[in-house]
Formats: C-alpha cells, structure tokens, sequence
C-alpha cells in the first residue's frame, strides 16, 4: 500500500473510530493514533525499536499535512519478546553486549564498554531518561524523551486484553509492523475483530542501514556494497585480498628457472674451475634475489591481508554484525553515543516512509 491509499483508507477511518470514541488516554479527543508497538528493551533495544515509533512519527505527520489530525503512539507492550542483551560496538570496533536489565547495572557496563571519549553528553542523556520503575516505564520515558518533539506519546503496557491479546481501544487509524509482524498480519487484524474495532492500516516499519564515513570509505575502495557484508567474511577477503597468487608462483618458477638455466649453462662450458666457481657465484647471488624478494613480497601482502581482514571485520560489525542487519543487532545507544543525542532528529530527518525499500543513510 502506498502513502496515498493509507491516508485514503484513515480517511475512511476516521468517523467510525472518533464515533466509537477512546477509553485510551493520552491520546486527545478528536485525534487518531498511529501505533507503534514495542518491548521494554534494555535502553531502548536494537535501532529497529526506534525505527518503528520514527516511522509512526513520520506516518502521522503525514496524515496531519492532509487534515487528518493524528498523533503517534509508542505503546510498551510486556508481552512482546524484549530479548535480554543489547550490542554496542567497543574502540576496537568489536560486538559487546550488555546484558543487565536493571539501569544502574546497564551504566556500569556500558562504562566498561564504551571509550571514555564517548561518554560525554549521550552518555548522560541516556542515564537521565532510561529510569522508571519498570523496565516498561524506563523505555516510554527514554523514547519520549528521543521523540517526543516529533509528537510522540509514549505509554507503558496494554489497554484492554481480550483473549489473551491486545484489543486496541485507540482509535488506531494506523498501525506500524516490523517485517516479522507483517507476515503474521491476520493475527493482528484478528486482535482487532475481537475488540469489535475495525483494522488499521498496517504500514511497514522503515528499514535503514546507517553508513559510517570510515566504513563508506572502505567500501568505495574495494567497490563493495553494503548488502556485499552477508556474503561471508572469507569470501569477501578474497575480493579484497592484494595478493596475486600467480605472482608469488611466477617468482617460485623464476627461480626454477635460474637454477636450471645456470646448471645446463655450467654444463655446456669448457672445464675450467675459475669459470665455473664464477657461474656458481653468479647463480647464488640471483637465487638470493630472487629469494628475498618473494620473502618481501609475501610478508607485504601479509600485512596488507591482514590490515584489509581488520578493516573488513570492522565493517562487518559496524553494517552487518554477526551476518544479522544492523538494525536488528546494534543498540539504538550505540548510535546515540556515536552522534549524540542529535541522531534522532538526523535520522527522522532522512527517514522516507514513503518506500518500501531498506534504506542507507550516510552520516559523518
């Protein structure tokens, strides 16, 4: 569904949900919710948790620019699978994760983590607003703080549950689902039968992949592309390996070579011992040329496979960590304490809800 049938189809929404009315606060009277539904992560989860109340954010602004008056909803859902450890990446770019739910813990270990470089103002930010006195508290008060200037409210656990699953007495106009949500739809939609609500639109969360300039740069050098980093990391060093095989065994037969030649040449000379002394001096001195500069030129493309095989495994970690999107793996904390707490409003800046498409946000 594109933007144009979604707000067509809120359209069509919006006197059958604002007639029933909302037992729902905060949302105000007369307004419609776009939902985001999220677990109570540790600091907030993985980017995607961000992602999906962006995405709500940008979908309601959406609706808002074409008189549909509307306001994005992170709804911190206890049932949904919060998953008990986050990743950052540490100053030698390597996954480390962190595993503690409770705040104070969480900083400790981050301290561990992060370079003391980076613990500046987001460091702080983060403290200040992960607290509550749930772990679902602590999440609605951090995303709040993260996007509440795009208009979001954020509210802690469900509103009515009928068997066993959330009947959505929001007046949900829009609901946004993660890629996983998306192929179990009817089983949302059926949530919503049950309350005697009618069915949202069911828009895709954005999916973006953001590009650092040291990782870009690596990238350009060697002609990758970021969807390249699933392919395997020996594969990859493969493709950007500087060794020439060919070029290491050309040097091997050259000094075959030499070592025959100079052995037929003794042969085919008059037996004359000074000559042959001569001959053999000259064939030792080529060998050890020969020779030295294959140890040279192995141990350079050495250093230099292995100074590609660091810079792969960091941007391995940094765009596809453990072969997995990095969405799904790195910490919304992570990028704030790499950008600071102005990431938010850069990526909400970038966002195109409008596609489908995984999208790739250079910053730095």
């Amino acid at each position: 569904m594109d933007i144009e049938s979604a707000i067509s189809r809120a359209r069509e929404l919006q006197p059958m949900l604002l007639a029933r009315g909302s037992c729902a606060m905060p949302v105000p009277e007369g307004m419609l919710a776009v939902l985001a539904s999220i677990p109570p992560a540790i600091l907030g989860g993985p980017l995607s948790v961000l992602l999906k109340c962006l995405t709500a954010c940008k979908v309601s602004a959406e609706l808002n620019g074409v008189g549909i008056a509307a306001v994005p909803v992170c709804r911190i859902d206890p049932e949904l699978p919060a998953g008990q450890t986050i990743c950052l990446l540490d100053q030698e770019s390597q996954l480390r994760a962190l595993s503690s739910g409770d705040p104070e813990n969480v900083f400790a270990e981050m301290a561990r983590v992060v370079p003391e470089r980076q613990r500046d103002a987001a460091f702080d930010f983060l403290r200040n607003h992960y607290s509550g006195p749930t772990p679902g508290a602590a999440v609605a008060r951090l995303m709040t703080a993260l996007a509440g200037s795009f208009g979001l409210i954020a509210i802690e656990g469900s509103v009515e549950r009928v068997a066993g699953r959330t009947a959505n007495f929001l007046p949900v106009a829009v609901q946004v689902l993660d890629p996983s949500e998306i192929n179990d739809q009817e089983v949302v939609r059926r949530s919503y039968e049950l309350a005697h609500r009618p069915a949202p639109v069911f828009w895709p969360r954005a999916s973006v992949t953001i590009l650092d300039a040291r990782s870009r740069k690596f990238l350009d050098r060697h002609g990758l592309q970021p969807e390249d980093l699933f392919a395997g990391r020996e594969e990859l060093l493969e493709r950007i390996s500087p060794a020439r095989p060919d070029a290491l065994r050309r040097l091997e037969k050259l000094d075959e070579t030499i070592q025959s030649r100079m052995s037929a040449f003794v042969e085919a000379m008059p037996p004359d011992e000074d000559l042959a002394e001569l001959a053999g001096s000259a064939r030792d001195r080529m060998l050890y040329q020969i020779r030295r500069l294959k140890e040279r030129f192995a141990g350079s493309i050495h250093v230099r496979t292995e100074a590609g095989r660091r810079q792969l495994e960091r941007a391995c970690n940094a765009l596809a960590p453990d072969g997995r999107p990095q969405e799904e793996v790195l910490a919304t904390a992570y990028f704030l304490l790499r950008y600071s707490e102005a990431f938010t409003g850069l990526l909400y800046q970038r966002l195109d809800v409008s596609k489908p498409e995984h999208q790739l946000i250079p910053l730095d």
